[in-house]
């Protein structure tokens, strides 16, 4: 089966919907390393929809940027496992 074809929860490497996640104790900051990738994407939304579903008449932009994070040391941290 193809992965985007798994109903929600059922996807291989990610939480189950009705499962709490696991607390991870130790040194986060060694265990894991966040980045901000360069650069800035700006798409420009043509028409602006107010809460009734009709255009407002303005224009506007959606703005986004990328964050990518790695596990850099494995033994810095453990999942605190609750029964």
């Amino acid at each position: 089966m193809a992965r985007e074809a798994l109903p929600r929860g059922e996807r291989p490497g990610r939480w189950r919907g009705d499962r709490q996640r696991d607390p991870l104790y130790g040194d986060i900051a060694a265990a894991f390393t966040i980045v901000d990738r360069i650069g800035l994407s700006v798409e420009t939304v043509g028409h602006l929809f107010g809460p009734n579903r009709r255009p407002t008449g303005q224009r506007g932009a959606f703005a986004y940027w990328r964050v990518g994070a790695v596990v850099t040391n494995t033994n810095a941290a453990r999942a605190l496992v609750v029964a």
